[in-house]
């Protein structure tokens, strides 16, 4: 059996920074910068293994780590779990600058947005 933790500890992560300290939710940027990144493996048994992360820059909110179930895992998948999880993170009203790893997902996220 595999796990993975990342970014955890006794304090409630929607009240707090990485780090931390409580959040100043009147003094957060109006602009939000992130970098995603993900990982796929296939281990000695055949298992399909992805994983993804984003650091939000300045401690701006939480960082997210996710692991998606082995039936979902892809190249991609794990990135994509990641930037979906931002997406329900940050405000509506917030300017979200993204650092995509992937070149497939930033095309298809880029393709035809006129």
């Amino acid at each position: 059996m595999s796990a993975m933790r990342v970014f955890t500890s006794g304090i409630d992560p929607d009240n707090c920074t990485p780090l931390g300290q409580p959040h100043m939710a009147n003094n957060r940027p109006k602009k939000i910068y992130v970098i995603t990144s993900g990982k796929h493996n296939i281990n000695e048994d055949g298992d399909h293994i992805s994983g993804g992360g984003a650091w939000f820059k300045n401690n701006t909110y939480p960082n997210v780590s996710i692991r998606p179930p082995e039936e979902l895992s892809s190249i991609e998948s794990g990135e994509l779990s990641v930037i979906l999880s931002v997406l329900k993170i940050v405000p509506k009203n917030k300017k979200l600058y993204l650092c995509i790893q992937s070149k497939n997902i930033l095309r298809a996220l880029t393709k035809n947005l006129n």
